[in-house]
């Protein structure tokens, strides 16, 4: 993400990928006197392309936030989303259409990314405490959707387990199976293997290898985990 100034000298930015292409651009957004505070893709797509896999984008003024949506569908056009200003995201998911934002303080949001104009609703509140970029990674289909979190200020990972027919969600707090030797450490990304396991990297701890299985993702037997520094034969 690059910024600068318009020719009227307002604040601009703008998307370029990993050969320096402008990929979107943010111009006709009102954004002088925000700043740039994450560059958001899914937990897992860290590395991938726009095409194959949407962003958001925050900013913020003062204590008031601006977030947009980044479809990977060309032409790529950023979208305002309709959620409340005063609530930072730090990381996302989607399931279809539907778009879930994770808060720093432990909310979840719902919308369409079809309709981003229309107000997102929250689903959840667990007031747990979410460092940017927080970790955060989508298992199971609809209508059944977990999504395993690492919350900052716990040593656990939380699974909220999402009904998208109704929006019930429930929370479990895993720290054995795949969370075994990842609960109580700080996670700062993820690269998910061909073999649908995930190498998980963490800040003082190493990666680690571990296996989720579907259904049950919430459930504390749940999968496996190997131990710091032996995630290959």
């Amino acid at each position: 993400m690059l910024t600068g100034t318009n020719s009227s000298g307002a604040t601009t930015y703008a998307l370029l990928n990993s050969t320096l292409t402008e990929v979107s651009n943010l111009s006709s957004e009102i954004l002088d006197g925000y700043g740039l505070v994450g560059v958001f893709q899914q937990t897992g797509f860290g590395s991938a392309s726009i095409t194959a896999s949407p962003m958001v984008v925050s900013f913020v003024s003062g204590s008031t936030y601006k977030h947009y949506y980044i479809p990977k569908t060309a032409p790529h056009n950023a979208l305002e989303i309709n959620v409340d200003n005063k609530k930072r995201v730090v990381n996302f998911f989607e399931s279809g259409t539907n778009l879930y934002l994770l808060t720093s303080d432990g909310m979840i949001f719902k919308g369409a990314s079809t309709s981003l104009t229309t107000a997102f609703t929250e689903i959840v509140d667990v007031t747990e405490d979410y460092a940017d970029h927080a970790f955060g990674y989508l298992t199971g289909t609809a209508p059944t959707l977990y999504y395993i979190t690492k919350p900052d200020n716990k040593d656990q990972l939380t699974v909220f387990t999402i009904n998208t027919t109704t929006d019930a969600v429930t929370t479990t707090a895993v720290t054995k199976g795949y969370a075994r030797f990842i609960y109580n450490t700080e996670i700062v990304d993820a690269l998910p293997l061909s073999s649908g396991d995930l190498l998980v990297a963490t800040a003082r701890n190493g990666m680690y290898r571990i296996t989720i299985t579907t259904p049950n993702s919430n459930d504390d037997s749940n999968g496996s985990s190997t131990e710091a520094e032996k995630y290959f034969p």
